[in-house]
């Protein structure tokens, strides 16, 4: 049983350390450190078959060897997850994998950290891409639980505010911002924050800064329809709310643009 978990333990090893110059002298050692064990062996024969006996070492043997065959079982494509993909068309790959089309009918991966890319060519012949890492946590608890993660695609918008100390709230209509976006801090071109409204998961806000000048801006968001208001103080008539839809029609850049509003006097 020993040498089963030796062998095991082997196989856990990953490939880029058995390349390691220190693993390397290690395993010229070994040979060595055996040698010297077997010159010695016949005066502690009689010890080393009494340890081996005992029941204590029969049984941490027994559980090593259960943590390492789990710990193999862990490599082996054995949780199905069940992503979602928007847009449906768009190519999947994981862990470096070439991109293939996805079916929805959800696919295998081992417990582990993965990273996945969603990756579209659209009608212009532009090549967006989205990365993701998925948590070993995650495929973890899959196992109890269905997992079915949103991976939706982000597409550029384009912002033309002309005016300072304009607020935009930017609210998802189709349901909320997946984890992976709600999980990063966001800014856009102009490096101006782009935040979740508070307690919320399907809203940000966007704030055209205090520039007296207003330089056009782009901000990136997933695929889907979204709700868009602006408010800004003094204005004396408010501004009109925008529908928009990301990622539906690729020929079409969506825009968030608001003219200069007239001041109350």
């Amino acid at each position: 049983m020993t040498l089963l978990n030796l062998v095991l333990l082997v196989f856990l090893i990953p490939e880029s350390l058995l390349k390691d110059a220190k693993v390397e002298f290690l395993v010229k050692a070994v040979p060595v450190a055996a040698g010297l064990f077997l010159a010695g062996y016949v005066y502690i024969k009689a010890h080393f078959l009494e340890f081996l006996a005992k029941r204590s070492y029969k049984i941490t043997q027994t559980a090593i060897l259960g943590i390492l065959i789990l710990l193999h079982a862990s490599q082996l494509p054995i949780v199905t997850i069940n992503p979602q993909l928007e847009p449906a068309d768009a190519l999947l790959a994981i862990d470096g994998s070439e991109p293939e089309a996805y079916d929805g009918s959800g696919f295998r991966v081992s417990v582990n950290d993965h990273t996945v890319r969603i990756v579209k060519t659209t009608f212009k012949q532009v090549t967006l891409e989205r990365t993701i890492k998925t948590s070993y946590k995650k495929i973890l608890a899959a196992i109890f639980r269905s997992y079915s993660p949103h991976w939706p695609l982000l597409y550029q918008v384009a912002v033309d505010i002309q005016q300072p100390g304009v607020e935009v709230r930017i609210r998802k209509t189709d349901g909320e911002f997946d984890e992976d976006f709600c999980s990063k801090a966001h800014v856009t071109a102009r490096n101006l924050p782009l935040t979740l409204d508070h307690n919320s998961r399907d809203t940000l806000i966007y704030n055209s800064g205090n520039d007296e000048t207003v330089p056009d801006d782009t901000l990136e968001l997933p695929y889907g329809e979204y709700v868009v208001n602006a408010t800004r103080a003094l204005c004396k008539v408010a501004y009109k709310e925008i529908k928009i839809s990301i990622g539906k029609d690729d020929a079409l850049k969506p825009e968030i643009g608001y003219p200069p509003c007239e001041a109350e006097p």
